[in-house]
């Protein structure tokens, strides 16, 4: 009798347990499920209401002063085009790329300085950089993307990011899009193929048992977004050098897919055959003691022309696509990326026209109640 109603209890007590656990996993999935429809509702171009600077702000398909290179109808048709390619063997992921231009009478007095500033307010990063090649190139970079630091005691390590999550100014729900992100199965496997493919890079140059996964889908929070982000790492053989590193791992695989030669070739056709220029590729530093320390050129401005002639500002933006991708989704998720870039363009053009052209320091401004000069340290 008294087994009995020990068993009694505990059956009660396992059925609390488990209905306390749906209780919870409803509220979770409701909130998830609003947050879904809150996201879809701009699909059908609803009004936002939230101002350009603010980080929530769900991204939208159009700008009065960006458009694509190759339209959203092209690009949701090169993502069916993957899809039909991973269905027949050909690759496991591709990531999937385009361009967003501006070029008018507004971008004429910009330059890439102007845009840093903004984005070192609005989206500062661990791997941002600002550079001008003579008056014709200038780069504002906030990646928040490490592709290969290598130190002085040999060790070699890679982030690769793959898996984007808006962020929310509600602490609950960006909880649950923190966790939702760490939790995805499409983006645990856009991850995995990655962190594979960087093992096998890391694997030509590193000592055999070396080469290890230290975090695998780690999730690291954004003024703007959530990135799912693994640390791959290993000890290079005594006769490689941290060039050899380069040469073994360039390039990034996050920006490629895999296989990584294979699914370049069809990258390259997809995209018509335009060059990705620095986007894609990788801005840090080279030190004489064979140490170094790289990013991935992703989240950035590259602005070519001279201040007399019309200025293009070009931002590249895209992501992976795999089995389980969904088109829209995609689209969005491509957006989503480029917005801070998008914004910080804006609010640059705005702050120029404030100044009446001036491009001082002390001529940054304040937009939205922010200063645009820089105030972050986290940039190399």
């Amino acid at each position: 009798e008294s087994s009995a109603t020990n068993n009694s209890n505990t059956y009660e007590r396992d059925v609390n347990d488990v209905l306390s656990w749906m209780k919870e996993t409803g509220k979770t999935l409701l909130a998830i499920t609003a947050l879904r429809a809150a996201t879809s509702s701009t699909r059908h171009h609803s009004p936002s209401k939230v101002g350009p600077s603010d980080p929530a702000a769900t991204p939208t398909r159009a700008s009065s002063l960006f458009r694509p290179v190759r339209s959203n109808q092209q690009y949701l048709k090169d993502i069916s085009t993957c899809h039909e390619l991973i269905k027949s063997g050909e690759s496991y992921e591709l990531c999937l790329t385009n361009a967003l231009k501006a070029s008018n009478s507004e971008t004429t007095a910009l330059n890439a300085y102007d845009i840093y500033k903004q984005l070192r307010t609005i989206n500062p990063s661990p791997y941002g950089a600002y550079l001008q090649f003579g008056d014709t190139l200038g780069i504002a970079c906030s990646s928040p993307e490490r592709f290969l630091r290598v130190e002085s005691n040999g060790k070699i390590s890679s982030k690769p990011i793959k898996g984007t999550s808006p962020r929310s100014p509600d602490p609950s729900i960006d909880a649950l899009l923190s966790s939702s992100l760490k939790n995805d199965v499409k983006n645990r496997a856009e991850n995995l193929m990655i962190v594979d493919l960087v093992r096998n890079d890391l694997g030509r140059v590193c000592q055999i048992g070396s080469v290890n996964v230290e975090k695998l889908f780690n999730v690291e929070s954004y003024a703007t977004v959530h990135q799912m982000v693994s640390t791959i790492s290993g000890k290079l053989q005594n006769h490689q050098s941290a060039i050899d590193g380069i040469a073994a791992c360039f390039p990034g695989g996050s920006m490629t897919g895999a296989p990584k030669l294979r699914t370049m070739e069809f990258l390259h056709d997809l995209e018509q055959g335009r060059k990705r220029g620095v986007y894609s590729g990788s801005i840090g530093y080279i030190s004489p003691n064979d140490v170094l320390d790289l990013n991935i050129v992703i989240r950035t401005a590259i602005v070519t022309g001279k201040d007399d002639e019309s200025k293009v500002v070009s931002i590249g933006c895209g992501g992976a696509i795999t089995a389980l991708s969904e088109s829209d989704d995609e689209l969005d998720e491509m957006m989503l990326k480029a917005k801070a870039i998008v914004d910080a363009t804006e609010l640059a053009i705005m702050v120029k026209k404030k100044n009446n052209g001036r491009t001082d320091d002390t001529a940054s401004g304040t937009v939205h109640g922010k200063e645009s000069s820089a105030s972050s340290n986290n940039a190399i």
